[in-house]
């Protein structure tokens, strides 16, 4: 910053214990990159294939939100470790702040979560003597770091021994969140396809009771849903219990879509048994209403 020789005494120690505080804060920055420089992978192939297999408007809508919803989820749990996330190219990343660039997590570090005084240290994240100088400069209000007391430069010293111990153990509280938020971020990706179910439930129950109750008056019609009888259908819905029957076929992996195929081919027979019903009443040439 200065080309002017500086003359403060114990400005080398100064600087040293400066220095030393920045090495600990870059090391242990560095440690937390490490630890959230590789993403966590989250593939929709398993919840499109058991829950949108193909486009319907009737579950469509609902199975676009899952996508916020697995979002802000997520969110909820990097929250909890005072984390926040970033998806790129089909992974999540852990981060203290929502910027990609990790110079720039590093101040926000610094700034948002250490406060006054260490986020005065430094300006840029960096550590060297220009940075000490500037801050010698701006907190002892002072022209020229050689007008600084004898007591300000015991005090300085004495405040970077306090930080120095203050920040190991806010590291190792940093690293400890890093990889707890993982682990449940991990989990939480592994359990997607019961987190979808919840999301799903409430389209796939109204879809369910529909198909049903179709499938039932066909029972009561007598009339066959293609090679199986209506009653055999009944049977595999479970006989209208929807939570034993959905969460059943999620539980097995299976694609509950089906019921959307089932409800599409039910829904014309339904209608011709019904009609037929309806003219074998027509008596007298009267209308059946």
């Amino acid at each position: 910053m200065s080309n002017n020789v500086i003359t403060l005494p114990q400005f080398d120690e100064m600087l040293a214990i400066y220095l030393e505080y920045g090495d600990i804060f870059n090391k242990g920055m560095s440690k937390f990159e490490q630890l959230c420089s590789e993403g966590i992978p989250i593939s929709f192939d398993e919840t499109d294939r058991i829950f949108q297999e193909h486009e319907s408007t009737l579950i469509d809508g609902k199975y676009i939100q899952f996508g916020d919803k697995l979002h802000d989820v997520l969110g909820e749990i990097l929250e909890k470790h005072g984390l926040t996330d970033v998806w790129k190219d089909g992974k999540v990343y852990i981060r203290i702040s929502s910027d990609w660039d990790f110079q720039a997590d590093r101040v926000y570090y610094m700034n948002c979560i250490l406060g006054a005084p260490a986020n005065r240290l430094t300006t840029t994240g960096k550590f060297n003597s220009d940075e000490l100088e500037k801050y010698l400069l701006r907190v002892y209000r002072v022209s020229s770091v050689n007008e600084i007391t004898q007591e300000d430069c015991d005090a300085f010293i004495k405040l970077i021994n306090n930080l120095i111990n203050e920040f190991k153990a806010s590291l190792k509280s940093l690293e400890e969140s890093a990889v707890a938020a993982r682990d449940d971020v991990e989990k939480c990706v592994k359990d997607m396809v019961n987190i979808c179910a919840k999301h799903m439930y409430g389209v796939y129950c109204e879809l369910y009771d529909t198909t049903y109750f179709m499938v039932k008056c066909m029972v009561d019609m007598n009339a066959p849903i293609g090679s199986k009888s209506a009653k055999e259908v009944m049977d595999e819905l479970r006989n209208g219990n929807f939570d034993e029957w959905y969460y059943g076929e999620v539980e097995n992996g299976n694609s509950v879509v089906k019921l959307l195929d089932l409800h599409d081919y039910v829904k014309p027979l339904y209608q011709d048994a019904l009609n037929d019903m309806i003219s074998d009443l027509n008596i007298g040439g009267l209308e059946y209403e």
